[in-house]
């Protein structure tokens, strides 16, 4: 007639706000080590198991704010909060999964590699272009152009690229699969641009 008469909620409070504090640290290390190694099910994890420490915090601050005023609507309210924030997460989570499945590019990835090969060339008083970058879970695929003097010598142009090659990679957290391609910088856009007609005349 009266429902289940609740007890010890004083104790169960306690018990609960501490598994809170357990499941804050725990998914917060989680979700730290998923992003240094760039692993999507880690990071997934630990905000699975944030999303439990919010739950019980929210059952703490609901059972908090009706102990103090005494109206119950504050509990499903609290409970309607707490579900957006999963569905916020769960939505977040998606969203990167499929940007993985699709090998999207990420821009601050992106915006370090023009960081290390802008140092890296001008040094050596060389250019670079056509820069490409993208992700295979948890490897970086790159390419780009280098352009050489006329005058170089292949030896001397491949060192250089294996080196801007090697330093690159080592600023990179994720195993990186780095393909540099040597041009002349002297006719450069001159023979791109004799491809691109070829190309276009195959086509048609």
């Amino acid at each position: 007639m009266y429902g289940i008469e609740l007890t010890n909620l004083d104790i169960g409070t306690y018990v609960v706000f501490a598994a809170s504090v357990v499941n804050l640290a725990l998914g917060g290390y989680l979700v730290w080590q998923g992003k240094k190694s760039r692993s999507l099910i880690l990071v997934a994890n630990g905000k699975h198991v944030l999303t439990d420490s919010w739950t019980s915090f929210g059952v703490v601050f609901g059972l908090v704010l009706v102990l103090f005023t005494g109206w119950l609507p504050f509990d499903p309210l609290v409970a309607i909060v707490v579900a957006l924030n999963i569905f916020w997460s769960g939505g977040k989570l998606v969203r990167q999964a499929v940007g993985g499945l699709m090998d999207e590019a990420d821009p601050e990835v992106e915006k370090s590699i023009r960081a290390v090969l802008d140092v890296e060339t001008s040094k050596r008083g060389l250019q670079y272009h056509e820069l490409r970058c993208r992700e295979s879970g948890n490897s970086i695929w790159i390419e780009y152009h280098i352009l050489f003097p006329e005058e170089a010598r292949l030896r001397d142009a491949h060192d250089a690229a294996t080196q801007i090659e090697a330093i690159l990679g080592g600023s990179l957290q994720s195993h990186a699969h780095i393909v540099s391609h040597l041009e002349p910088s002297t006719g450069h856009d001159e023979v791109h641009a004799g491809n691109l007609r070829h190309s276009t005349l195959s086509k048609l």
